[in-house]
């Protein structure tokens, strides 16, 4: 006889993909959700729909396309998210836990960010001033580009300068190599009016984890804090995720969104792990 806890976890493996989505999902960009072409429609700045491939919105700038990718060390190559010059858009099925990552291929000189939605007026409609904190590569000055990231509605930049904790607002910051896969792995802690953030990144080219610290022993990852006003609404009251791809000319991508949330404990824990283990089963292009 079949105990309960396995027939419960059977049940959520094989009715996975009738389950709504939310906090644990892996967006791989790939069949039969994505093919390749056009992800969404250059849109306007306001009350932009939902209306690309995969529930993606159309672009506040230009559109925005899905491509093959190749191998790169640890990066295993299928599709991913490019643009026409700058893709910014938003999607709405999905939420972000209070630990989350993705891969960016970084291009010399263009900004890319990652970071979550806020649906300010409610009228399910993308808005470029919605787009809440992101993280990835800004411009510092230079012409590199350093790991960093942009205050909620594409206010100030802040960027890591790889040596020591916090952020800096000018001079130059800590760059990465043309054509490299990162992999962002991004902690959050609210912290009163502010909010924590540990963010960890490897580069998945060459296999190596991105030292933020050059003045402390070991791999450190990039730590800092913002107030609420650079890190708009917390994530327990965004609407969706959002996406800034800039590709022009050095060919900047984003790739493996991880939504999941921490795994919790008991019943309702081990069918979020059924369910979450066979979403990564299904796209085995995560590892």
């Amino acid at each position: 006889m079949t105990c309960r806890p396995v027939a419960l976890l059977t049940a959520a493996l094989l009715t996975i993909g009738a389950l709504p989505m939310g906090r644990a999902a892996i967006v791989d960009f790939e069949p039969p959700t994505y093919t390749t072409g056009q992800l969404a429609a250059a849109g306007s700045a306001t009350n932009n729909p939902f209306n690309g491939q995969g529930g993606w919105s159309a672009s506040s700038s230009n559109a925005g396309s899905i491509v093959t990718t190749t191998n790169s060390g640890e990066y295993v190559g299928g599709q991913a998210v490019s643009g026409s010059v700058t893709y910014i858009g938003a999607n709405g099925n999905f939420l972000l836990s209070d630990r989350y990552s993705f891969d960016l291929r970084y291009g010399q000189g263009q900004e890319l960010g990652f970071g979550h939605w806020f649906d300010a007026n409610s009228n399910n409609l993308f808005d470029q001033t919605e787009a809440q904190f992101q993280i990835g590569f800004v411009a510092d000055g230079t012409a590199p580009y350093a790991f960093g990231a942009r205050s909620a509605g594409f206010g100030s930049r802040l960027w890591a300068s790889g040596t020591g904790p916090g952020f800096i607002t000018s001079g130059a910051g800590l760059a990465g190599t043309q054509g490299d896969w990162y992999r962002f792995d991004v902690q959050y802690a609210p912290n009163g009016a502010d909010f924590d953030l540990t963010v960890g990144v490897r580069d998945l080219t060459v296999a190596a984890d991105v030292d933020f610290d050059s003045n402390t022993p070991g791999v450190q990852p990039w730590t800092f804090t913002v107030t609420s006003a650079q890190y708009g609404v917390p994530l327990s009251s965004a609407s969706g995720i959002f996406a800034r791809v800039t590709t022009s000319g050095s060919n900047g991508m984003l790739d493996n969104i991880n939504t999941a949330v921490p795994e919790p404990t008991g019943i309702s824990g081990l069918l979020a792990a059924a369910m979450a283990g066979a979403a990564v089963y299904a796209r085995r292009r995560w590892s």
